[in-house]
């Protein structure tokens, strides 16, 4: 040990606070003058402290520390005190006292012997990770058929119901560009090239790149590693694109379709609806306006809120449609979309304002359909 003193083994770095408070750190330090003492900490809490003269005593053989779910300990072998007792001191509750490991640190420089060698293993608490098993993927694809199935039972029940025929989900000219569509698709694709992310971008990248090693996308700071389930499956579209390119134009592409989507809906069913100032150029750029402030201020980084604000939107137009057309179908969608927006992130819980809006009228239709089978029966 250079000097005398050191770190002989730990769990941080050494300079770092954190390593003390929150890891494990095996060190010799100074107390006085004369005397130097070796100090096993963990989590803040010594569970060792021995005169380092005794590390030289030839009997001396290990220390050994050990830590699993029900306590830490830390011995030094074949070394006993004047009443014949051993060196040893711990900590029950070791669930609690587990040493976060960042890595192995030590101040230990030379060759290696016998007396110098030091052995580490750790078990990484991996309890939050699970991997689905083929029963999992089955009950997945078969949830997804019978929601196909179902959509197209509603369909065909909608439309033996009302006696017309099937409606187009987007109506002619939906497609067809404007002024004020040109404007702002282009003030959004500068922006994503020009404009600031958000904080969290960092937080979130390093989430995506490191799916690769551990097999999904977890929480890389929190939680053990354990992904945001049920929220944050937008996340995964990151390590999809981290995979080709962590440059920032490309890995927020998702941000950028997301407005221009949103857009595209605001001006063809939202505005429309507004009665007869839907009519007005004015209020059609006004709206480009408004959405742009907003948009350029919060959703040009790596956060989910593009993706929510797309949902919420769909969700509200879904519901609309089935109260205006008395159709069962668009409401279903409708909590697709709520769903598949929630899941994106907790936000998203208030695209439920607009199903329960919905719930009444919409249930109103639904058994006045019942009763009327009933009655043909």
């Amino acid at each position: 040990m250079p000097g005398g003193t050191g770190t002989l083994v730990a769990t941080g770095p050494k300079g770092s606070a954190d390593t003390l408070r929150r890891g494990l750190s095996v060190a010799v330090n100074p107390a006085t003058d004369q005397r130097r003492n070796l100090e096993v900490i963990v989590r803040n809490t010594p569970l060792l402290v021995v005169d380092a003269a005794a590390l030289a005593a030839p009997e001396c053989q290990s220390i050994v520390v050990t830590g699993d779910a029900k306590a830490v300990r830390a011995q030094i072998t074949g070394v006993t005190t004047s009443d014949g007792s051993g060196l040893e001191g711990g900590k029950d509750n070791g669930f609690d006292y587990r040493p976060q490991v960042v890595g192995v640190f030590t101040d230990l420089h030379g060759s290696v012997t016998d007396r110098t060698r030091i052995q580490f293993h750790a078990a990484i608490d991996t309890r939050y990770s699970t991997v689905p098993s083929p029963a999992r993927w089955a009950a997945i694809v078969v949830a997804v058929v019978l929601i196909v199935m179902s959509l197209i039972t509603l369909h065909r029940l909608d439309a033996a119901a009302d006696g017309r025929r099937h409606r187009r989900i987007l109506p002619d000219g939906w497609w067809r560009p404007t002024k004020v569509d040109s404007t702002v698709i282009a003030l959004l694709v500068t922006w994503h090239l020009i404009g600031a992310n958000t904080s969290d971008d960092g937080y979130i990248l390093t989430m995506a790149r490191t799916a690769s090693e551990a097999g999904y996308t977890a929480n890389y700071y929190r939680w053990y590693g354990a992904p945001e389930t049920p929220f944050g499956w937008y996340y995964q579209a990151f390590a999809w694109l981290a995979h080709v390119s962590t440059a920032s134009p490309w890995v927020r592409l998702p941000a950028l379709i997301c407005g221009i989507a949103t857009w595209l809906i605001i001006s063809r069913e939202v505005v429309p609806r507004l009665g007869r100032a839907a009519h007005s150029r004015f209020a059609l750029w006004a709206a480009g306006g408004v959405f742009l402030v907003y948009w350029f201020a919060f959703n040009n980084g790596l956060r989910p809120e593009p993706v929510i604000a797309l949902g919420a939107l769909l969700t509200w137009c879904s519901v609309e449609r089935a109260i205006a057309t008395g159709r069962v179908l668009p409401f279903a969608a409708a909590a697709i979309a709520a769903g598949w927006t929630v899941a994106a992130g907790p936000t998203g819980i208030m695209t439920v304002a607009a199903l329960l809006a919905g719930v009444r009228p919409v249930g109103r239709r639904i058994l006045a359909r019942a009763r009327a089978s009933a009655t043909r029966g």
